[in-house]
């Protein structure tokens, strides 16, 4: 009897990292020098392909497998730097629905936010590639959050800016560069 229970226990374990990991991407990311003056590193990932702006420096310690940080060079040893993270996943969406997945972004903020004095703000456009892109803005006492959702065929791309101080107009402007490069795997 008890060796059943622990059997349950396991699987229903092993389930639940099986669905967690499926709508997470290995960014898998290898860099390369693409000779061009603006952006240091191209960025190949299992949904696309972006530039690393140059002045960026990735963040070892805080990036893993699944999601990638970048710092400003000259912001590093900060305790707190201004940071981008960027990272890829899986929707049950189609590309033509991406109000249902827009309707769900702003339902997981929603429920992060909860009991906290947060101004959100959000927009939608496209990006220079023509994909459907949403931005949320969440600003707090002491730091601001902007995500950068990249809507694809039941799957998003996230660029993702945190920002501790008023000094913001490089990262700002990093982060664009990132959104604008952004291309899909075909």
């Amino acid at each position: 009897m008890k060796n059943k229970i622990n059997i349950k226990i396991v699987l229903l374990m092993l389930i639940g990292i099986m669905l967690l990991l499926t709508g997470c991407e290995n960014l898998n990311q290898e860099a390369e020098n693409n000779g061009d003056t603006e952006a240091e590193k191209y960025i190949k990932s299992n949904y696309g392909s972006f530039e690393l702006p140059k002045g960026l420096e990735k963040n070892k310690e805080h990036s893993t497998r699944i999601k990638q940080f970048y710092v400003l060079e000259e912001d590093k040893e900060k305790s707190k730097p201004n940071n981008i993270s960027i990272n890829g996943g899986t929707t049950p969406y189609s590309k033509d629905n991406h109000m249902a997945f827009r309707q769900d972004v702003l339902k997981q903020i929603g429920n992060q936010s909860a009991g906290r004095v947060v101004n959100i703000n959000g927009n939608g456009t496209n990006t220079k590639n023509g994909d459907t892109l949403y931005i949320f803005t969440m600003k707090e006492s002491g730091s601001t959050t902007t995500q950068y959702y990249i809507v694809g065929d039941k799957k998003y791309f996230l660029v993702h800016e945190t920002t501790f101080d008023d000094d913001t107009e490089k990262i700002d402007q990093k982060t664009k560069e990132i959104v604008d490069s952004f291309k899909w795997k075909v």
